[in-house]
C-alpha cells in the first residue's frame, strides 16, 4: 500500500461487491480485506490496493493437489438388505 493509494469508505466497498457493511467489516475482523483506522478512532478506510489484491485472490484457481490414494484398501462390508414397509402402516 502506497502513500498515493486512494482509500474507500466501508460503505463504498459494501456497494462495490453488492454486500452489506457488516459483510465488509467481517472480511476485515477475519482479515481476508486489509483496512486502516486513523488513531484518532475514526472509521475504517480500505487501500484500493487492498481491494484488487482482495479480488485478485479470490479470482486465482488454487493450485491442484494430488488425490489420495491407499495402495491397498481394505475391502468392504456387505450391504445387509433393507425390510420393506407393508403400506398404510405408516413410519416406525
Amino acid at each position: 500500500m502506497s502513500t498515493q493509494d486512494p482509500y474507500w469508505k466501508v460503505k463504498d466497498v459494501a456497494a462495490r461487491f453488492k454486500a452489506s457493511r457488516s459483510t465488509v467489516y467481517g472480511w476485515i475482523k477475519s482479515g481476508v480485506l486489509t483496512a486502516v483506522r486513523p488513531s484518532s478512532g475514526g472509521a475504517f478506510r480500505v487501500p484500493e490496493s487492498a481491494i484488487a489484491a482482495m479480488v485478485h485472490r479470490a479470482t486465482t484457481a488454487a493450485p491442484e493437489r494430488p488425490a489420495l490414494t491407499f495402495p491397498n484398501p481394505p475391502p468392504l462390508p456387505p450391504i445387509a438388505p433393507q425390510r420393506r414397509r407393508k403400506p398404510g402402516n405408516g413410519p416406525r
